[in-house]
């Protein structure tokens, strides 16, 4: 008998697990120039792989909202949306926020979610953590003399300390003006700096006694 050739059409089967390779929690919030408090989750906080999908339509699934804030999902052109699923293309468009609610005192959240890929595969319960920290002014007032010759303004953070935060200050002249009544002593005047672990850091302002008053 002679050769007999027939097709064969081999059909991928899409039964693997997709795969969360980066994992890292959000370390910060940042105020924005609307009031609102937000942070970018991007590729570098999560991302995951799965060698028989299509990697940019990944799926998180979330099963567990966070508790002091919504995930929200920015379109172009358009206001961002609160979400309960993204894929990993939102997240490499940097499309993805963690916004914090108001007047929260808390300094960490975290969400629950399932990984999904479109054969529905999934790798279930998985957590994202956001952390954070605030900052403020130790005292709301405080009273100086001319004769005091530096004034020395304590700035406080609270909650998250495993990195380095920079905390932008200024002045505002009102009846003092700067570098006739007082000058900043600091190399960088208008930053403040605070080290991973550190919980005070000083301001200084150097004030220049003259015979006016």
């Amino acid at each position: 008998r002679g050769a007999v050739t027939f097709p064969i059409d081999i059909v991928p089967v899409d039964d693997e697990i997709p795969k969360l390779v980066t994992n890292k929690p959000g370390s910060y919030v940042q105020q924005n120039a609307d009031g609102t408090k937000t942070f970018t989750i991007t590729k570098k906080h999560l991302r995951a792989t799965d060698r028989d999908s299509f990697n940019p339509d990944l799926k998180y699934k979330v099963k567990e909202l966070p508790k002091h804030g919504r995930i929200l999902k920015a379109l172009p052109a358009q206001m961002p949306q609160e979400v309960d699923y993204f894929t990993q293309k939102d997240i490499d468009d940097k499309a993805i926020r963690y916004s914090l609610n108001d007047d929260v005192s808390e300094t960490e959240d975290f969400f629950i979610f399932d990984l999904v890929d479109q054969g529905g595969n999934k790798r279930e319960d998985l957590k994202f953590i956001c952390r954070w920290s605030f900052v403020s002014l130790a005292k709301e007032m405080i009273t100086v003399d001319e004769a005091d010759k530096e004034l020395i303004v304590t700035v406080k953070r609270r909650g998250y300390l495993g990195e380095t935060a920079f905390v932008s200050v200024n002045t505002n002249d009102i009846l003092a003006e700067k570098s006739l009544d007082f000058k900043n002593v600091a190399i960088s005047s208008n930053q403040v700096q605070l080290n991973p672990g550190q919980t005070d850091a000083v301001w200084k302002i150097r004030i220049l006694d003259d015979d006016i008053y």
